[in-house]
Protein backbone atom coordinates (compact mmCIF):
# COMPACT_ATOMS: atom_id res chain seq x y z
CA UNK A 1 0.00 0.00 0.00
CA UNK A 2 2.89 2.38 0.69
CA UNK A 3 4.04 2.18 -2.92
CA UNK A 4 0.49 2.64 -4.21
CA UNK A 5 -0.05 5.72 -2.03
CA UNK A 6 3.16 7.30 -3.34
CA UNK A 7 1.77 7.37 -6.88
CA UNK A 8 -1.99 7.64 -6.31
CA UNK A 9 -4.29 10.62 -6.75
CA UNK A 10 -5.85 12.22 -3.68
CA UNK A 11 -9.17 10.43 -4.06
CA UNK A 12 -7.48 7.02 -4.18
CA UNK A 13 -5.27 7.89 -1.23
CA UNK A 14 -8.24 8.88 0.91
CA UNK A 15 -10.13 5.74 -0.07
CA UNK A 16 -7.21 3.48 0.87
CA UNK A 17 -6.55 5.24 4.18
CA UNK A 18 -10.20 4.97 5.13
CA UNK A 19 -10.23 1.27 4.20
CA UNK A 20 -7.17 0.78 6.40
CA UNK A 21 -8.89 2.57 9.29
CA UNK A 22 -11.87 0.25 8.88
CA UNK A 23 -9.47 -2.69 9.15
CA UNK A 24 -8.16 -1.35 12.46
CA UNK A 25 -11.71 -1.27 13.78
CA UNK A 26 -12.29 -4.86 12.62
CA UNK A 27 -9.14 -5.92 14.47
CA UNK A 28 -10.44 -4.25 17.62
CA UNK A 29 -13.80 -5.95 17.18
CA UNK A 30 -11.94 -9.29 17.28
CA UNK A 31 -10.71 -8.58 20.84
CA UNK A 32 -13.25 -10.91 22.55
CA UNK A 33 -12.40 -13.65 20.06
CA UNK A 34 -8.71 -13.37 20.86
CA UNK A 35 -9.46 -13.98 24.55
CA UNK A 36 -11.90 -16.76 23.75
CA UNK A 37 -9.23 -18.56 21.71
CA UNK A 38 -6.56 -17.77 24.33
CA UNK A 39 -4.33 -16.39 21.59
CA UNK A 40 -0.82 -15.17 22.35
CA UNK A 41 -1.95 -11.63 21.55
CA UNK A 42 -4.56 -11.74 24.31
CA UNK A 43 -1.86 -12.68 26.83
CA UNK A 44 0.44 -9.80 25.87
CA UNK A 45 -0.28 -6.19 26.73
CA UNK A 46 1.05 -2.70 26.35
CA UNK A 47 1.53 -2.48 30.09
CA UNK A 48 3.67 0.02 31.96
CA UNK A 49 6.78 -2.14 31.58
CA UNK A 50 6.47 -2.52 27.80
CA UNK A 51 5.63 1.13 27.16
CA UNK A 52 8.56 2.24 29.31
CA UNK A 53 10.88 -0.18 27.53
CA UNK A 54 9.97 1.39 24.18
CA UNK A 55 10.50 4.92 25.47
CA UNK A 56 13.87 3.97 26.96
CA UNK A 57 14.76 2.35 23.62
CA UNK A 58 14.30 5.82 22.13
CA UNK A 59 16.43 7.44 24.81
CA UNK A 60 19.26 4.95 24.33
CA UNK A 61 19.36 4.73 20.57
CA UNK A 62 18.59 8.32 19.61
CA UNK A 63 20.93 10.03 22.06
CA UNK A 64 23.65 7.43 22.53
CA UNK A 65 23.63 5.32 19.36
CA UNK A 66 22.81 8.00 16.78
CA UNK A 67 23.82 11.32 18.35
CA UNK A 68 26.73 9.93 20.42
CA UNK A 69 25.47 12.17 23.18
CA UNK A 70 25.57 11.45 26.90
CA UNK A 71 22.58 12.90 28.73
CA UNK A 72 23.17 14.63 32.03
CA UNK A 73 21.74 12.95 35.11
CA UNK A 74 19.26 15.81 35.49
CA UNK A 75 18.02 15.56 31.89
CA UNK A 76 17.81 11.77 32.05
CA UNK A 77 15.83 11.95 35.29
CA UNK A 78 13.42 14.51 33.81
CA UNK A 79 12.80 12.25 30.81
CA UNK A 80 12.26 9.27 33.09
CA UNK A 81 9.60 11.18 35.02
CA UNK A 82 7.76 12.14 31.84
CA UNK A 83 8.08 8.62 30.42
CA UNK A 84 6.65 7.08 33.57
CA UNK A 85 3.61 9.38 33.48
CA UNK A 86 2.99 8.57 29.81
CA UNK A 87 3.33 4.82 30.39
CA UNK A 88 1.06 4.70 33.43
CA UNK A 89 -1.70 6.59 31.64
CA UNK A 90 -1.54 4.57 28.41
CA UNK A 91 -1.28 1.24 30.25
CA UNK A 92 -4.69 1.91 31.83
CA UNK A 93 -6.13 2.36 28.32
CA UNK A 94 -4.91 -0.99 26.95
CA UNK A 95 -8.20 -2.76 26.23
CA UNK A 96 -8.32 -3.77 22.56
CA UNK A 97 -6.45 -5.98 20.13
CA UNK A 98 -3.71 -4.11 18.26
CA UNK A 99 -1.64 -5.14 15.26
CA UNK A 100 1.24 -3.14 16.78
CA UNK A 101 2.99 -2.31 13.49
CA UNK A 102 0.04 -1.13 11.43
CA UNK A 103 1.43 1.11 8.70
CA UNK A 104 1.22 1.29 4.92
CA UNK A 105 4.25 -0.95 4.33
CA UNK A 106 2.49 -3.78 6.19
CA UNK A 107 -0.69 -3.51 4.14
CA UNK A 108 -0.80 -5.27 0.79
CA UNK A 109 -3.27 -4.98 -2.09
CA UNK A 110 -4.32 -8.31 -3.60
CA UNK A 111 -5.43 -8.91 -7.21
CA UNK A 112 -8.91 -7.66 -6.34
CA UNK A 113 -7.47 -4.49 -4.72
CA UNK A 114 -8.51 -5.72 -1.28
CA UNK A 115 -6.27 -4.80 1.63
CA UNK A 116 -4.42 -7.66 3.32
CA UNK A 117 -2.46 -7.42 6.57
CA UNK A 118 1.06 -8.82 7.03
CA UNK A 119 3.62 -8.83 9.85
CA UNK A 120 1.06 -9.33 12.59
CA UNK A 121 3.06 -11.68 14.79
CA UNK A 122 3.61 -9.00 17.44
CA UNK A 123 -0.08 -8.28 18.05
CA UNK A 124 -1.07 -7.50 21.64
CA UNK A 125 -3.66 -5.68 23.73
CA UNK A 126 -3.27 -1.91 23.71
CA UNK A 127 -5.01 1.44 23.54
CA UNK A 128 -7.65 2.03 20.86
CA UNK A 129 -5.52 4.80 19.35
CA UNK A 130 -2.32 2.77 18.92
CA UNK A 131 -2.75 1.40 15.39
CA UNK A 132 -4.39 4.60 14.18
CA UNK A 133 -1.42 6.69 15.29
CA UNK A 134 0.87 4.23 13.55
CA UNK A 135 -1.11 4.34 10.30
CA UNK A 136 -1.48 8.11 10.11
CA UNK A 137 1.91 9.25 11.45
CA UNK A 138 4.51 6.56 10.72
CA UNK A 139 7.33 7.36 8.27
CA UNK A 140 6.09 10.67 6.95
CA UNK A 141 8.16 13.57 5.64
CA UNK A 142 6.06 16.34 7.21
CA UNK A 143 3.38 16.55 9.91
CA UNK A 144 -0.14 16.27 8.46
CA UNK A 145 -2.68 19.00 9.08
CA UNK A 146 -4.76 18.82 12.24
CA UNK A 147 -7.89 19.19 10.09
CA UNK A 148 -7.05 16.01 8.16
CA UNK A 149 -6.11 14.14 11.33
CA UNK A 150 -9.37 15.16 12.97
CA UNK A 151 -11.33 13.89 9.96
CA UNK A 152 -9.63 10.52 10.26
CA UNK A 153 -10.21 10.32 14.01
CA UNK A 154 -13.90 11.08 13.56
CA UNK A 155 -14.12 8.47 10.80
CA UNK A 156 -12.44 5.93 13.11
CA UNK A 157 -14.88 6.63 15.94
CA UNK A 158 -17.84 6.39 13.55
CA UNK A 159 -16.59 3.02 12.26
CA UNK A 160 -16.32 1.77 15.84
CA UNK A 161 -19.92 2.77 16.46
CA UNK A 162 -21.04 0.84 13.37
CA UNK A 163 -19.64 -2.34 14.94
CA UNK A 164 -21.16 -1.52 18.34
CA UNK A 165 -17.79 -1.20 20.03
CA UNK A 166 -17.52 0.62 23.34
CA UNK A 167 -18.26 4.30 22.80
CA UNK A 168 -15.32 6.66 23.02
CA UNK A 169 -16.14 10.34 23.32
CA UNK A 170 -14.32 12.56 20.85
CA UNK A 171 -12.74 14.77 23.52
CA UNK A 172 -11.42 11.72 25.38
CA UNK A 173 -10.04 10.25 22.16
CA UNK A 174 -8.32 13.53 21.28
CA UNK A 175 -6.41 13.32 24.56
CA UNK A 176 -5.55 9.65 24.14
CA UNK A 177 -4.49 10.12 20.51
CA UNK A 178 -2.06 12.90 21.44
CA UNK A 179 -0.66 10.92 24.37
CA UNK A 180 -0.24 7.87 22.15
CA UNK A 181 1.38 10.07 19.52
CA UNK A 182 4.07 11.08 21.99
CA UNK A 183 4.81 7.48 22.95
CA UNK A 184 4.52 5.86 19.51
CA UNK A 185 6.48 8.51 17.62
CA UNK A 186 9.32 8.58 20.16
CA UNK A 187 9.49 4.81 19.90
CA UNK A 188 9.69 5.22 16.10
CA UNK A 189 12.59 7.67 16.46
CA UNK A 190 14.40 5.07 18.54
CA UNK A 191 13.81 2.46 15.86
CA UNK A 192 14.93 4.80 13.05
CA UNK A 193 18.09 5.64 15.02
CA UNK A 194 18.90 1.99 15.70
CA UNK A 195 18.22 0.89 12.12
CA UNK A 196 20.30 3.75 10.69
CA UNK A 197 23.39 3.07 12.78
CA UNK A 198 23.30 -0.65 13.51
CA UNK A 199 21.87 -1.89 10.20
CA UNK A 200 22.96 0.77 7.77
CA UNK A 201 19.40 1.79 6.84
CA UNK A 202 20.22 5.49 6.78
CA UNK A 203 17.10 6.38 4.77
CA UNK A 204 15.25 6.27 8.12
CA UNK A 205 17.04 9.44 9.29
CA UNK A 206 14.81 11.64 7.12
CA UNK A 207 11.81 10.71 9.26
CA UNK A 208 13.32 11.70 12.62
CA UNK A 209 12.73 15.46 12.51
CA UNK A 210 9.10 15.13 11.35
CA UNK A 211 8.52 12.69 14.21
CA UNK A 212 9.98 15.19 16.67
CA UNK A 213 7.76 17.95 15.27
CA UNK A 214 4.71 15.72 15.67
CA UNK A 215 5.65 14.78 19.25
CA UNK A 216 6.25 18.41 20.16
CA UNK A 217 2.88 19.45 18.76
CA UNK A 218 1.10 16.68 20.66
CA UNK A 219 2.85 17.56 23.94
CA UNK A 220 1.96 21.22 23.47
CA UNK A 221 -1.71 20.42 22.85
CA UNK A 222 -1.70 18.25 25.97
CA UNK A 223 0.03 21.07 27.87
CA UNK A 224 2.20 18.42 29.51
CA UNK A 225 5.79 17.14 29.65
CA UNK A 226 7.69 20.48 29.70
CA UNK A 227 11.06 18.74 30.10
CA UNK A 228 10.43 16.58 27.05
CA UNK A 229 9.23 19.59 25.06
CA UNK A 230 12.39 21.54 25.87
CA UNK A 231 14.65 18.64 24.92
CA UNK A 232 12.86 18.09 21.60
CA UNK A 233 12.93 21.79 20.77
CA UNK A 234 16.71 21.72 21.30
CA UNK A 235 17.09 18.67 19.04
CA UNK A 236 14.98 20.23 16.27
CA UNK A 237 17.07 23.40 16.35
CA UNK A 238 20.17 21.20 16.06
Amino acid sequence: MRDVLANADEQTKEKLVNEAITLIVKIQAATPKSFELKSIASRLKFDEEKLLWELNFFKTHYFETLRKKKLSKKTSKSLDEDFLEISLDLAMRAKVLCHRDFHAANLMLDKKNQLRIIDHQDARIGAASYDLVSLLLDRISAPPSQIWLNEKKLFFLAEREKLDLEKIFHSDFEYEFDLMTVQRCLKAVGTFSFQSVKRGKTYFIQYIEPMFQIVLGAAQRLNKFPHLQKIIETEIKG
